[in-house]
């Protein structure tokens, strides 16, 4: 019974982590940023929330109009992100260690003036319902909180693949990604097609932070931590296929909880990264990477 209780909490934490890793994925793979500023978007879309429900009240208009909020302004950090720091490096051919150190720039002015702000304890959202739990068979526990998250994350994902299976988009995404030229010989938009992913990955990222928040509150600093998970999944699926990133997510998740259920939580950051070290050395591509076309 336990082990199904570790399967069953690494399915839920696992979808969400698979929507922060798709968000870092779609940036990874398009601008060829390794967007550690995403944490820095994470906990500020989340603060944003926070403090909009506390000035509009824990009702469904509270609720829609702090999320709006939030929406908002994780939007505008992608788009200035993009705009300020990305694409002048790729316009100039700056390589990506300049990427890296604009994206880790990024991320220390973002958590530094949230904590300037609003401290560094720990913020809890507003009226957060009762977590109330249900024993479904003998020794096996869910919680409401964990249905929410499950099922708000399950309906996004399922979207998001059904939507891009049946659009052109996920073909312009996959091009951008494999080359720059080829692209825009072929007539996309690059600059666009990179604002675009810069966006939505920030709106996954948000869904998955402020579920995240319900049940753990949130820091300044609260954001690397599934950042980092979430660019071990991009690493190694080495594409930006849907179901890849959460077989994978929940597949990492899962063995996160197992070390620090036989070890220690000490163990269980060190050993993921150890295993993605061996992956990127074995193929460097990814485990489940994609091809456009096939070399004669």
């Amino acid at each position: 019974m336990v082990y199904l209780q570790i399967i069953i909490n690494s399915v839920v934490v696992g979808i969400l982590l698979a929507l922060s890793a798709y968000g870092f994925s779609l940036v990874f793979r398009i601008t060829r940023a390794f967007h550690l500023a995403q944490a820095g978007i994470h906990v500020c879309g989340v603060y944003a929330y926070i403090y909009a429900l506390e000035y509009l009240g824990n009702s469904l208009g509270g609720f829609i109009g702090s999320l709006s909020f939030s929406i908002f302004l994780v939007c505008l950090l992608g788009w200035l992100i993009e705009k300020a720091v990305y694409l002048p490096i790729h316009i100039k051919r700056g390589n990506e260690a300049l990427t890296l150190v604009g994206s880790i720039g990024v991320n220390a002015i973002l958590i530094n003036f949230l904590a300037l702000l609003f401290g560094n304890e720990v913020k809890v959202v507003p009226g957060t319902w009762k977590i109330v739990s249900f024993e479904v068979v003998p020794g096996i526990i869910i919680t409401n909180l964990q249905i929410i998250q499950f099922s708000v994350a399950a309906v996004i994902i399922i979207g998001l693949y059904l939507m891009l299976s049946r659009s052109t988009q996920l073909i312009n995404f996959k091009a951008v990604a494999d080359s720059y030229d080829l692209a825009e010989v072929s007539g996309l938009n690059v600059q666009k097609i990179r604002t675009w992913a810069m966006i939505s990955g920030s709106l996954l990222v948000l869904v998955a932070s402020i579920l995240l928040t319900h049940d753990i509150g949130v820091e300044p600093y609260s954001g690397m931590g599934i950042t980092l998970s979430a660019a071990v999944v991009a690493i190694l699926t080495g594409n930006i296929g849907v179901r890849e990133i959460f077989l994978v997510a929940v597949a990492l998740t899962l063995l996160q909880n197992l070390i620090e259920w036989y070890l220690s939580a000490q163990w269980r950051e060190g050993l993921t990264f150890f295993f993605l070290l061996v992956v990127m050395l074995w193929r460097t591509e990814g485990v489940l990477s994609y091809q456009l076309r096939k070399d004669k």
